[in-house]
């Protein structure tokens, strides 16, 4: 009977010791309330038609609509009027994630701008002192989306090259569209209201962030198509886990690219080739597991005149850590992005702004709780490099 019950007493008290060991695991592993709220939305996805004389049928690319009512597709085609904006998927994403993006984009340019009180935090000491935000939205987002049937891009650097390669053609296609649009309105005796775009904004989402820059610096894309880019939760310095050598050997690539982007040839005659490109990295910070902080930003890739990190618990209206997937659904997230992407159209020629400075100057004071002392780039970016930067980015406003 004694052996019994020792028996019982050792079974109880690993009963006990498992149990509260799984209770611990369940605490560690459940995911913390975020304080997210849920986006809402009435999506519909149009198809782009691909020319005959183009084989794209692996991928595809569609452009949303925000609403409930039924439409037709070709119309509402040939009424794009609006910026355009382009949303690349991560690792295994879908190209539908664009909805939260978008609806809030439809309802943002609906409302208007928000409160003045809100710009009130960030300042900045630079030659954009007289420079404020737009009081009223002078264009709506066109949202598009690329479909990369959800491959996994984090596996192998084979596939973002490819991804890559249609990103490209899927800037193009849409640039090209907005001139058929356009060629159809004008057959119809209707007058567009503004220009032509000449640029598409890209929007990357964990690895579709890194496939928007391997675009830039893609060799077929063509001049000034892409000056503007909006990453989240996108790993920059390195692949988050190299499974193949040639994930590494793309991301060094790529990012030999940029550096050699911003620097000025010997000549010093010419520009150099990103130096009117603008990038914002936003992390998802401490309950993102999958790529950390160090991984999203751009120290050593983009100067500090042309981009900066934020992680979303500092972006004001949002101060919350959010997981991999949920940065992009999260309501306060999505509303943030959408003002500040229509706060960076020019009201009077309905196009981004044209200075990259304008455009970082929009970014740290949508974005940003206050303005660290790196984007005080007159300061910050020592000697030739700031100046050349500034001085042909002031020649190529002034030649616009």
């Amino acid at each position: 009977m004694g052996g019994f019950g020792g028996n019982c007493r050792l079974g109880s008290v690993l009963l006990f010791s498992a149990w509260i060991t799984l209770a611990a695991l369940n605490r560690l592993l459940r995911p913390a309330p975020n304080g997210c709220q849920m986006t809402y939305m009435y999506p519909t996805y149009i198809p782009i038609s691909t020319p005959k004389n183009v084989s794209s049928d692996r991928y595809g690319l569609f452009l949303y609509h925000e609403g409930w009512k039924q439409i037709d597709f070709e119309e509402h085609v040939r009424k794009l009027d609006g910026v355009p904006v382009l949303f690349i998927p991560g690792n295994g994403g879908s190209y539908k994630q664009v909805r939260s993006l978008a609806a809030e984009s439809f309802r943002a340019y609906q409302n208007g701008p928000l409160e003045p009180s809100f710009y009130r935090e960030a300042s900045s000491t630079s030659e954009l002192e007289d420079f404020s935000l737009p009081s009223r939205y002078g264009c709506m987002l066109d949202w598009f989306a690329v479909d990369l049937e959800g491959e996994h891009s984090a596996m192998d650097g084979r596939i973002l090259e490819e991804h890559t390669e249609h990103v490209v053609y899927a800037i193009h296609r849409i640039l090209d569209q907005y001139k058929e649009s356009h060629v159809a309105r004008s057959n119809d005796g209707v007058r567009s209201a503004g220009n032509l775009p000449s640029s598409v904004i890209l929007v990357g989402h964990s690895m579709g962030g890194f496939v928007a820059r391997a675009a830039l610096v893609h060799p077929g894309l063509r001049k000034a198509a892409v000056e503007t880019i909006l990453t989240l939760s996108s790993p920059h310095q390195y692949p988050p886990v190299a499974l193949q050598p040639s994930l590494g050997q793309f991301f060094s690539h790529v990012n030999e690219q940029w550096r050699n982007g911003y620097m000025t040839g010997e000549s010093r005659t010419s520009s150099p080739k990103l130096s009117n490109v603008v990038v914002v990295s936003v992390s998802g910070g401490i309950h993102d597991y999958q790529v950390r902080s160090r991984l999203a930003s751009l120290d050593g890739i983009v100067p500090s005149t042309h981009g900066f990190m934020v992680g979303s618990s500092s972006v004001k209206n949002v101060w919350l850590s959010m997981e991999h997937q949920s940065i992009l659904w999260c309501n306060q997230l999505a509303v943030q992005v959408a003002h500040t992407l229509l706060s960076m159209i020019d009201p009077v020629d309905r196009q981004p702004f044209f200075s990259s400075q304008k455009r970082v100057f929009v970014f740290a004071k949508m974005l940003q709780s206050v303005v660290p002392q790196s984007l005080s780039w007159m300061n910050h970016v020592s000697g030739s490099q700031s100046s050349n930067l500034l001085s042909s980015d002031t020649r190529d406003a002034g030649a616009k």
